[in-house]
């Protein structure tokens, strides 16, 4: 029994699917995914309704994604900001704790756990990622324009939002965070 109804239900499964996926192909108004970089206009841009049909339409997704880059660099350094004045607060918080002279000369070695403060850090982070993967899931759509627009927009917003990105004492040497290297 498992002999036969095993490749029925495969069967039936197959060509219930393939019939769909033979109406999608017909469709003349279903853009093709290109896997190498072009310049056409019709890509879907995140989802299944936002599909440029016209130049207009395209002009309009290229200033829509272009202005997500700048937001994203901006949402970036806005957060950088917060975490320098949470930091403080961190570095307050712990010397509150341990609070006799020889301990405030000595680095803390594990900083306090304050549950607003982490939260309010989680949420953060999980929108700059959320942010800059809509971002690299438009780009992958290799279409040349949307790439740029995502390239400019992440260059101004940074030229834009740069004069803001906090500056603070690292170690007696002034240092802009953000800038640190990955690997060191």
């Amino acid at each position: 029994l498992a002999r036969f109804v095993s490749p029925l239900v495969f069967n039936l499964f197959c060509v219930a699917h393939l019939g769909g996926l033979i109406e999608l192909v017909m469709d003349s108004n279903v853009p093709r995914m290109e896997m190498f970089f072009h310049t056409g206009i019709t890509d879907y841009i995140l989802f299944q309704s936002w599909v440029p049909k016209s130049v207009g339409e395209y002009a309009a997704s290229l200033i829509i994604v272009f202005l997500m880059a700048i937001m994203g660099e901006g949402f970036r350094v806005f957060k950088l900001r917060i975490e320098a004045k949470w930091n403080e607060q961190i570095r307050e918080e712990a010397h509150k704790r341990d609070a006799s002279p020889l301990l405030l000369q000595k680095t803390i070695s594990r900083s306090p756990f304050i549950l607003r403060i982490e939260v309010a850090r989680a949420v953060m982070r999980s929108l700059e990622v959320f942010i800059h993967y809509m971002l690299m899931l438009v780009a992958m759509t290799f279409n040349v324009g949307l790439f740029l627009a995502i390239v400019l927009g992440s260059g101004l917003g940074l030229l834009l939002f740069s004069v803001f990105r906090p500056v603070v004492p690292d170690n007696g040497v002034l240092g802009i965070i953000g800038d640190e290297d990955c690997c060191n």
